[in-house]
């Protein structure tokens, strides 16, 4: 049994409403999770739960929409990390490009004089 003065802290799925009212997704997030899961896959993963805590069961997603949007969510989590992997190692072994940093190289005013040289 949950001992507590606030109601909101006691049902899960009014801790989760009152979370998303205030605009605090972090605090429903564990934080453990923190940085290392996509800010898409969060938003999908939030997006889910408040679909499925609908007041009206009728609102509420069959489980096979449920699942569909779980895949989803998944594949922008595997992209996002594969992503950053990739970044991390271009970073890695690029390091920097005949002493600019390549951070520079994105500059558009560097690529625009260089390249008309």
């Amino acid at each position: 049994m949950i001992v507590s003065q606030d109601e909101d802290e006691v049902n899960l799925v009014r801790w989760f409403k009152t979370n998303l009212e205030m605009n605090m997704v972090d605090g429903i997030l564990d934080p453990c999770l923190m940085n290392k899961i996509a800010p898409e896959c969060l938003r999908e993963y939030v997006n889910i739960a408040v679909n499925c805590v609908r007041d009206e069961g009728i609102e509420r997603p069959t489980i096979e929409d449920v699942l569909g949007s779980l895949k989803c969510a998944l594949q922008l989590q595997e992209k996002w990390e594969y992503s950053k992997e990739l970044g991390d190692e271009i970073d890695k072994n690029m390091g920097s490009v005949g002493g600019m940093s390549c951070a520079s190289l994105g500059d558009s005013d560097y690529l625009s004089s260089n390249l008309l040289r």
